[in-house]
């Protein structure tokens, strides 16, 4: 095989440690995803600058346009939540349309639910939901007597593990079903969840990440979370909503410019020159151009 040349804008090459021969240098798919986005959103192409060479390095550079900069991607998640999600995950590899609905929903289910399949279970009742015009259910409501013709997709919800489910306006199409584990208690306005990343932004965990930014010496220092439902007050349903915080961020000084990210189809930008945006791309994966 004729030995390949070159530097590509997600797989530059490397020397292996002991000189034998070039191997690539390619993004983990989180990354790669993230430099998609970040072209089909800015327009500008990203170059992998983590080749494994040494530690510290910032995974992506950029010198168009200039002054350039740098960007590391990472995921805002919380362990003990993403254990739940590993089964979540499967089930969620494509977003369910029901056809019936004439919204979309999500739904926060306990983390013990048995996720395949769950969200065509639990359509049926949604439907029952729009049909008596609700945009929302709680297991709760369980209790109330006099439910009539609800009783049953009541149950329906509550024995498939559905704690709380509401209507959310996301890009179309319409009819999607998405599925948040419980204890993903929901930030309820843009300011939390931007009050609860900016706690992520300071703590420990996300030291590497500044610490890269910062060692860059790149004047625009791009910080790209990637931001599950998996959190202690989850910031991904302002997110997911059309609305973005009324505040700049409060940043390290590593980080000039924040983006963050909900794979199901949303995400805030913020830079110094142009404030906060917020955009939508296709799900289940960025393949077309974002809408700002």
């Amino acid at each position: 095989m004729a030995r390949r040349s070159g530097r590509a804008a997600l797989g530059r090459w490397s020397r292996k440690a002991d000189g034998s021969h070039e191997v690539p240098n390619r993004a983990k798919p989180e990354e790669a995803e993230a430099a998609r986005l970040f072209k089909d959103v800015t327009g500008i192409t990203l170059q992998k600058n983590d080749d494994g060479s040494r530690n510290g390095l910032v995974d992506f550079l950029f010198d168009h346009p200039p002054p350039g900069g740098a960007v590391e991607v990472t995921t805002y998640t919380d362990p003990l939540g993403y254990q739940a999600s590993v089964e979540w995950g499967k089930s969620q590899r494509e977003i369910f349309v029901a056809q019936e609905l004439q919204h979309s929903w999500l739904a926060t289910v306990e983390e013990r639910t048995q996720f395949k399949g769950l969200a065509q279970r639990i359509a049926p009742a949604l439907q029952a939901l729009e049909d008596a015009d609700l945009s929302s259910f709680s297991d709760e409501w369980q209790w109330n007597p006099g439910l009539g013709a609800l009783e049953g997709p009541f149950r329906l919800l509550v024995t498939n593990g559905v704690t709380d489910a509401e209507v959310v306006e996301i890009k179309p199409p319409l009819g999607q079903v998405h599925i948040a584990p419980a204890g993903s208690a929901m930030a309820g306005h843009a300011n939390d969840a931007l009050t609860e990343l900016e706690t992520y932004f300071a703590s420990v965990a996300m030291a590497d990440v500044r610490g890269k930014l910062g060692a860059s010496g790149r004047t625009e220092r791009h910080a790209f979370i990637w931001v599950d439902l998996f959190n202690k007050f989850s910031a991904a349903r302002p997110i997911l909503e059309a609305d973005h915080p009324d505040r700049p961020p409060a940043l390290p000084a590593e980080i000039t410019h924040l983006w963050a990210v909900v794979r199901q189809g949303t995400g805030w930008r913020w830079g110094p020159s142009w404030g906060w945006q917020r955009f939508t791309f296709s799900v289940p994966g960025p393949q077309a151009a974002p809408r700002l």
